[in-house]
């Protein structure tokens, strides 16, 4: 488990994750990462505009914020192995620190998803 606040943790954590060439997690955690990440698209307005850490992108459509809860009346469908759409990984991607991105798009590619 990592701190939901320190990039820098998470970058250390997929740094690691590459250097062990576990591509299929690395995805998986930038992905969960996004998606944390959804959870304050909106609430940056007006005196916390300033703290905005992505001022230029507009409230994520395709990428939800639950997408990777648990869904208890749903067995059949393990998180770790849901993948997110095209789109979705767009939306993923812009909002991934830009240390970490390089190496999310090579898992993509190693894990021929995209």
């Amino acid at each position: 488990s990592v701190s939901p606040g320190s990039m820098e943790l998470h970058e250390r954590r997929v740094n690691a994750l590459a250097s062990l060439k576990r591509w299929a997690e690395l995805g998986n955690h930038c992905e969960r990462l996004a998606a944390e990440i959804v959870k304050t698209d909106g609430i940056f307005t007006d005196d916390l505009a300033p703290l905005n850490p992505f001022p230029d992108l507009k409230v994520a459509t395709s990428l939800k914020p639950d997408f990777f809860d648990k869904k208890p009346d749903n067995a059949a469908d393990p998180v770790a192995l849901r993948l997110l759409s095209a789109k979705a990984v767009c939306e993923a991607v812009m909002r991934l620190p830009n240390e970490i991105v390089p190496l999310y798009l090579r898992s993509l590619r190693l894990e021929e998803r995209y």
